[in-house]
């Protein structure tokens, strides 16, 4: 799913994006997916801080968005 969007929305804007899904489930831990290994850096970081718009968005339950012009590589 994560990777579907990712593909879909860079094709159809001409800008590179980068796609993560985080499932929370009741008295279980998240479960995430990512379009790679980049997003799924970003996913792992919030997690460990229990922070950050993925989290907000398991909270309250509606999708959130990370920009970060200028940053290709996070290695």
């Amino acid at each position: 799913m994560a990777g579907l969007g990712a593909t879909a929305t860079s094709r159809s804007t001409g800008i590179r994006i980068e796609c993560a899904v985080t499932l929370g489930r009741w008295k279980r831990p998240p479960t995430a997916g990512g379009s790679s290994d980049q997003a799924m850096l970003i996913d792992k970081f919030e997690q460990g801080l229990e922070q950050g718009p993925g989290i907000d968005a398991l909270d309250n339950g509606r999708q959130s968005s990370l920009t970060t012009p200028g940053i290709t590589s996070m290695g």
